[in-house]
Parts: C-alpha cells; sequence; structure tokens
C-alpha cells in the first residue's frame, strides 16, 4: 500500500491480520507483510499460531536483512523473495539470523 495514513503500520498490519482471517481461524497461522512504500515503513505480522516461531525479534531481523537493503537498492521483488524464504524457514523452526559484522 502506498500509505496507512494516521494509523501506526502495526495496527493496520493486524487489522488485515484480523479483518481477512489470514490464516484461518482454526490455526491462527497466517502471516502479513505489509509494505508502506510511501511511508518507508515495512511491518511482518503473525497470527497467534505462529508467535513462538516467528517472535518479533526474528521478524525485524527479516526486515532488517532482506527487506531493507535489498528495497534500498532498488530490488522489491528480490526482496519480497528472501523475505518469504525466511519466513517459511523461520515457521519451519530453521531460520538462523545472519551474524553481525562488528
Amino acid at each position: 500500500m502506498n500509505s496507512t495514513g494516521d494509523y501506526p503500520i502495526e495496527d493496520v498490519a493486524l487489522g488485515i491480520i484480523r479483518t481477512w482471517g489470514v490464516g484461518g481461524k482454526e490455526h491462527s497461522n497466517g502471516v502479513v507483510i505489509l509494505i508502506a512504500k510511501d511511508d518507508h515503513k515495512i511491518r511482518i505480522e503473525v497470527g497467534y499460531g505462529l508467535e513462538g516461531a516467528i517472535p518479533d525479534v526474528t521478524a525485524k531481523s527479516i526486515i532488517d536483512n532482506d527487506l531493507t537493503p535489498n528495497f534500498k537498492e532498488g530490488n522489491f521483488y528480490r526482496g519480497i523473495d528472501d523475505a518469504t524464504d525466511d519466513i517459511i524457514k523461520a515457521a519451519a523452526g530453521e531460520y538462523k539470523a545472519p551474524a553481525r559484522l562488528s
């Protein structure tokens, strides 16, 4: 989307999860990657069923390591593709955040 307007991106992403029923009512294991292009904001929101596998710190790592650097280079598709791959790995318990360079 272009902008979340006056609403925090967290609220908009959570609203999408709840209103659209992403992940289904039974499992609540959906994922929303919300990109507010004009606001330069990104949020990964997960349903309750995935909170243990993809906590906020993991979502932030995926944003910081996959989405943000690729978006800065104009590689939007690659950023979303890499982030999706890492979200799938995280959901399966296989995601490892890249080591930080000192």
